[in-house]
């Protein structure tokens, strides 16, 4: 299978960057979502942080859904 994305630039320069960024913000929010699991499993923070940690863990998928990802 063979796909193609077509650009028009300049103006679709935000949309080709985002194109060729995707994998890094991917492994971006996985790199954010296990270092979360790591503070909240190992209570390394208060509990404020760890707080944090979990309503942005759970944040990551809800995001991910609504980018149909």
């Amino acid at each position: 299978m063979r796909a193609a994305l077509n650009f028009t630039l300049p103006d679709d320069d935000y949309e080709f960057h985002a194109a060729l960024s995707g994998q890094q913000a991917l492994r971006a929010l996985s790199d954010i979502n296990h270092k979360c699991r790591s503070l909240i499993r190992h209570g390394d923070a208060d509990s404020e942080v760890m707080d944090l940690a979990e309503t942005i863990r759970n944040m990551i998928p809800a995001g991910l859904l609504e980018c149909d990802l």
